[in-house]
This record gives C-alpha cells, structure tokens and sequence, in this order.
C-alpha cells in the first residue's frame, strides 16, 4: 500500500513525539502490505476497526493513540486523515470521512 500524506504523519510526530516511533514502524509495515480488502487489514492489524470498508482506525503506542486513515484497495493507497490521543479520538465525528 502506497502511503498518501507521510507530511501528516511527520507533523504529528512533532506533536507526539512519544509515538514517533511507533508511527514509524506502522508506517514502514503497510507501505510493504498489499491489501486487497477489509479482512486483509484485519489479517495483519487484528485490532484496527473497519468503519464503512474503506475507514480504517489503528491503535498507536498500546492504545494511547489512534490513526484514522482511508484505504482505496484497487488503487492500493492510504490516506491518512487524522492522528490523535484516545480522547480526542471519541470526540470525533468519523462520518465526515466516509
């Protein structure tokens, strides 16, 4: 999967320094995925949530944190949309990205 938007991520990393590394390793595991579907995600990322098919939120750092990205599995991308700690995350509305 081809990462759209690593600016985002490198931006957050600035914010939340703690999970740098750990975005980093997430980051470098799906630019070598090649996922043809939710359950491929869910293959490899047990734990994200699959919102709509496309939606998909990624626990950080043991939970901390949460990475909202959007899948296009034809096209093999990733959009990245948003990144946050856990409360902010249940403050959102993800209906504004599906």
């Amino acid at each position: 999967m081809k990462v759209l938007s690593r600016k985002i991520l490198d931006e957050y990393c600035r914010k939340h320094s703690d999970a740098k590394t750990h975005l980093d390793s997430w980051y470098y595991e799906v630019e070598n995925e090649e996922w043809k579907n939710p359950h491929d995600v869910k293959t490899r990322f047990a734990k994200a949530s699959i919102i709509g098919g496309k939606l998909i939120v990624f626990d950080i750092k043991g939970g901390n944190y949460r990475l909202v990205v959007k899948a296009a599995y034809n096209s093999q991308k990733i959009v990245i949309k948003w990144f946050g700690t856990h409360k902010e995350y249940d403050k959102l509305d993800l209906k504004q990205w599906k």
